[in-house]
């Protein structure tokens, strides 16, 4: 493996910003495969890794790979953080926008709420996001 695969990561999302999504997901993977392999499963870094990487798949349309990441990145956080962690949060955002468009909205105590797994989001942890929910089916 060449380089540090923080500087793998990172130069991966600087090949996604411009558009170089093929160089980019190459580094991706190869950074995901070098924290697996340093950090395990389940480390933020790890973590971290899978959104990228996940995000990048469905950034080109290839939901199918995309969930799987998605799903092992929500896992990995929600047993690593907890349910209410903003980052666990971030996850639950990005996972239901991205990748299941199944999830629950609702109205609690005058504030829009998201309803995924049994963990509920307000309105402004995914507000950033709020045309893409409402284009959902």
């Amino acid at each position: 493996m060449r380089g540090c695969v923080c500087q793998i990561n990172d130069l991966g999302l600087l090949l996604k910003t411009t558009g170089k999504l093929p160089q980019a997901e190459q580094l991706y993977t190869e950074g995901l495969a070098g924290r697996r392999e340093r950090f395990g499963n389940v480390h933020p870094k790890t973590l971290t890794s899978m959104n990228n990487l996940g995000a990048l798949y469905y950034a080109q349309g290839r939901l199918e790979e995309a969930r799987p990441l998605a799903e092992e990145a929500l896992s990995g956080r929600r047993e690593l953080l907890g349910d209410k962690h903003p980052e666990t949060l971030q996850t639950v955002r990005s996972t239901c926008s991205t990748c299941f468009p199944s999830y629950v909205r609702a109205e609690r105590e005058g504030h829009d709420v998201m309803i995924f797994l049994g963990i509920e989001i307000r309105c402004p942890l995914f507000s950033p996001c709020e045309e893409e929910f409402k284009s959902k089916p």
